[in-house]
């Protein structure tokens, strides 16, 4: 017969064991180095392939992951479900600088096994990259370089204010703008209007986008087209890539205040800079 203090020692031993699996198992890992459970960058799906962008310190590659696969029942008995999981497996100590990480891709047949009609859905957490949204709040309190005055100026609230010396007198305010997919890469991108005012009674006015940058992870402004002093913008459109923007401008006899002549000028995005179209 076995002692009871030992029976207790090993179901001790046992539980402990399990709790470690079950610890092990749940482990995220929140960084390259880190095994476990991991944090996704972004997730691409396509016909029998999972695509995945991962964080990598320069050693990170597909052997460096294996996909947990989890049959569940699915939609009938002809159409299961799958409960996938990437864990990295490899702690990666390398020390380069990868921007914007790797893209891993899992073939769903080769790689996972899966065949014929499924559903699938994946455990992990996405990590929500502050760095390349583009919303009103951003647009508001951007850093932004002036074509006109040739600098960088902070907005807060939509506005900045730079006083002092008369010569060294700056006025911006954001007057409008448009939210929009430019590139097609299925983050939001933004065209805005700028109107800068020195010391005197001229405002100059400039048309400059921010660009959701996905590959270098950042988002960058385009060069500015300057559109003139005192110029009124009446509306700010996107459509098939094309910018078209509604605007008074000045005609022959047209005080500086006050102009009257309605225009569109379109504009197009090349290479991250506006091009204004041919007439």
């Amino acid at each position: 017969m076995i002692p009871g203090h030992k029976i207790i020692f090993n179901l001790c031993l046992v539980i402990f064991i399990l709790l470690l699996a079950v610890s092990v198992s749940s482990q995220i890992s929140d960084s390259p180095r880190k095994t476990g459970e991991e944090i996704l960058l972004e997730v691409i799906t396509k016909p029998n392939k999972l695509i995945v962008r991962v964080g990598s310190n320069g050693c990170t590659n597909k052997n460096s992951f294996k996909v947990n696969v989890k049959k569940t029942d699915g939609l009938s008995t002809k159409s299961p479900h799958y409960v996938l999981t990437i864990v990295r497996t490899s702690a990666d100590e390398c020390k380069a600088i990868v921007e914007g990480g790797p893209i891993i891709i899992f073939d769903m047949e080769k790689d996972l096994g899966l065949t014929g009609h499924y559903t699938y859905s994946l455990t992990n957490r996405i990590y929500q990259n502050y760095n390349l949204i583009i919303n009103e709040a951003r647009i508001k309190n951007h850093r932004y370089y002036l074509n006109f005055a040739k600098k960088y100026i902070q907005l807060k609230d939509r506005k900045f204010k730079q006083e002092g010396n008369p010569n060294d007198y700056l006025k911006v305010e954001l007057v409008d703008y448009l939210i929009t997919d430019f590139d097609g890469n299925m983050t939001d991108d933004a065209v805005l209007v700028l109107a800068t005012s020195p010391m005197g009674s001229g405002v100059f006015y400039e048309l400059t986008t921010l660009i959701s940058d996905t590959e270098d992870d950042f988002i960058r402004q385009g060069q500015s087209v300057l559109l003139g002093d005192r110029v009124k913008i009446n509306s700010i459109s996107v459509k098939e890539g094309q910018i078209n923007l509604d605007m008074i401008v000045h005609k022959p006899g047209d005080p500086s205040c006050c102009p009257t002549k309605i225009i569109v000028k379109q504009f197009y995005l090349t290479d991250g800079n506006l091009r204004e179209a041919s007439k």
